[in-house]
């Protein structure tokens, strides 16, 4: 669906045997010389649902619940972690009011696994001198940083080497 969408745009687009989505638009008229822009997002998604639940991802709708400001599923997982990047991505190479360089939206897949798309894609790129590794990374549970004003409407956040949790229960998603 989402290489549908990028050829509907008009832009160049590749998957590979994994699934990864490569997109490519070109430079805004006059933006040619520009820098390009990479937009990123994962389209796997964490397909759970509570015991007793009836529900098969591969058709059956999510079913939401509206309570308040906060949209949620009803006995599954949301789905939607980062649907909204994806969407996000798709909008911009839309939008030709937008004076962009380059503009690549790469959409991988199996992140929810251990990035093993977003690894495959980053290998087969020249301009790393050899593989990317995906160790090394620190997973720190820091409530505390989570009382902070900036942060308190959130449960994690990473960075480049680390995750940082409020709780060490915090949902997989």
């Amino acid at each position: 669906w989402v290489a549908e969408q990028g050829r509907g745009l008009g832009c160049e687009v590749e998957t590979d045997a994994l699934g990864n989505v490569l997109i490519r638009k070109r430079a805004a008229m006059g933006r040619e010389d520009r820098p390009g822009v990479c937009l990123q997002g994962h389209l796997d998604m964490v397909c759970e649902k509570n015991s007793g639940t009836v529900h098969d991802f591969t058709k059956d709708p999510i079913r939401l619940v509206v309570a308040g400001d906060e949209v949620k599923a009803d006995g599954t997982t949301l789905g939607a972690d980062n649907g909204i990047g994806v969407a996000a991505a798709l909008a911009v190479a839309d939008d030709d009011s937008i004076r962009h360089g380059p503009l690549e939206l790469v959409l991988t897949v199996s992140e929810e696994q251990g990035l093993d798309g977003a690894k495959a894609r980053l290998d087969r790129l020249d301009w790393w001198p050899r593989e990317i590794r995906i160790t090394g990374i620190r997973l720190v549970v820091t409530p505390w940083l989570f009382r902070l004003p900036p942060w308190r409407r959130y449960d994690g956040f990473a960075t480049h080497r680390a995750i940082f949790l409020r709780r060490p229960d915090a949902s997989d998603d």
